[in-house]
């Protein structure tokens, strides 16, 4: 009896990401949700990226079975996270960078406008920093396939809500002191999200609410997240402001007392995204540039061996093995100028 030897498509990518590769099929098509968070578009997203990467026509095959499965299921969610906003967010980086060939309106319009819809509802009811901020990288996404005007102003509207919003919390946060109602560690964290989206679709930042979100850093000494650092020193138009935060003659800086060791996983991904960006690039600043400097400096003193290996058993696109071979393919590839972030 003859055996028949296995012939595995995947043999030509090297280890230990073909192992990667493997586990990940091996739990794609069991995953119940089609999001982009915990679902399906997000590894679609991934499959896609890494078929270009090894040139492998199984993968891409792959890609395509996975994305076909996320754009026809049938849900109410209408979150970037787990719904409807994260699956076009998905499928328009799909379009944008050229791997798939597909009429968004045919495909996902009647979607699109549930998600519309809920955008509209949200603007009226919601008061979630976080909630309303990432439907703006839908939003933004769209824009670039379509340049609506009533798209825009609603990006506009939720922006302008968002900003309001911060600035009331991180104004009453000074001017009341104690019996304020404080700006927590979450607010300033939803900040960073905020700023993030706001550079990464070149949105300028109210001058209104760096002003209040510079007080309040002044008045509570608060230590900055890394990438809020990265993000403010960008957007905001009166760098002289900024410079504090960065150099300091008597004090530590925000920048130089950074505990970058503590970076997660996530924030690593993203920071080092950003300064590799090439928008950055041709900012003529001489602050950002300084910026960037230190920041790379500190990273590479950071021991990255604890990035290399995620958990396999994490497969969230959003802090998860995804997520990861997102980041080694960019890294590989040296794709760093894609309009759509693709680390949401």
């Amino acid at each position: 009896m003859k055996i028949m030897k296995y012939n595995n498509p995947l043999s030509s990518i090297p280890q230990p990401i073909q192992g990667y590769i493997d586990y990940l099929l091996l739990n794609v098509y069991s995953l119940s949700s089609s999001g982009l968070y915990e679902g399906k578009i997000g590894f679609a997203v991934v499959l896609f990226e890494l078929s270009k990467l090894y040139q492998n026509e199984y993968l891409e095959e792959q890609a395509y079975e996975v994305l076909k499965e996320a754009l026809v299921s049938k849900q109410e969610d209408c979150s970037l996270e787990h719904g409807l906003a994260g699956i076009g967010y998905g499928f328009l980086y799909l379009t944008h960078n050229k791997f798939i060939e597909a009429d968004f309106e045919e495909l996902f319009g009647e979607q699109h406008q549930q998600v519309i819809k809920n955008i509209e509802t949200l603007l009226e009811q919601s008061t979630d920093i976080r909630e309303l901020s990432s439907q703006l990288y839908y939003l933004y996404a769209y824009q670039l396939y379509s340049n609506r005007n009533d798209i825009k102003n609603l990006a506009l509207n939720v922006k302008e809500k968002v900003v309001r919003i911060l600035i009331d919390i991180y104004s009453q946060s000074v001017e009341q002191g104690i019996y304020a109602k404080q700006a927590t560690a979450l607010t300033v964290y939803q900040t960073e999200y905020f700023l993030k989206i706001c550079y990464w679709s070149n949105q300028k930042v109210n001058g209104d609410f760096i002003e209040a979100l510079l007080k309040f850093i002044k008045c509570r000494g608060v230590s900055l997240l890394p990438l809020m650092t990265v993000y403010l020193s960008i957007l905001a138009e009166n760098k002289h402001k900024i410079s504090p935060l960065i150099e300091a003659n008597h004090r530590p800086s925000v920048v130089s007392s950074l505990k970058l060791n503590f970076l997660s996983p996530n924030e690593y991904i993203d920071l080092l995204y950003l300064l590799n960006h090439s928008r950055i690039q041709k900012t003529e600043c001489n602050l950002v540039h300084k910026l960037k400097e230190e920041f790379l400096q500190s990273l590479d003193r950071i021991d990255t061996d604890q990035y290399r290996l995620l958990s396999k058993h994490n497969i969230s696109f959003a802090s998860g093995l995804p997520r990861y071979l997102l980041h080694y393919v960019y890294q590989e590839s040296r794709v760093v100028n894609s309009l759509i972030n693709p680390f949401v």
